[in-house]
C-alpha cells in the first residue's frame, strides 16, 4: 500500500504516476488528504481504494464533491472545483 503526500512528492502528476505503478503491481494506493483533489485520480486508477477525509480543511474550502454512503461523487466542474470559503477569506484579512 502506498500513502503518498501530494506536497511531498511534487503535486498531482506524481500521484497519477504512483497510481499507474500501483495498478501494474496490483498494489493499493491511498493518497493523503484532501479527497476532493484525488477523486479524479480514482477515476483513472484501479489501485486507488480509499480517500482520507480531513475535517479541519473542509471548513476552509468550498466546492467539495458530495459524499453519499461513503462514496465521493465525481465533480462535474473543470478542475478540482475547490476554492477558499468565506471563513478562510475572513481569517486572511
Amino acid at each position: 500500500m502506498s500513502n503518498p503526500i501530494r506536497r511531498s512528492i511534487g503535486g498531482l502528476t506524481p500521484i497519477v504516476n504512483i497510481g499507474i505503478v500501483a495498478d501494474a503491481l496490483g498494489a493499493t494506493a491511498s493518497p493523503h488528504f484532501p479527497p476532493g483533489l484525488f477523486v479524479h485520480v480514482g477515476a483513472v486508477s484501479q489501485s486507488l481504494r480509499w480517500l482520507e477525509e480531513f475535517p479541519l480543511l473542509e471548513q476552509l474550502l468550498k466546492g467539495w464533491p458530495p459524499v453519499k454512503e461513503g462514496i465521493i461523487a465525481m465533480p462535474t466542474s473543470i478542475g478540482h472545483g475547490l476554492s477558499l470559503s468565506d471563513r478562510a477569506i475572513g481569517l486572511l484579512k
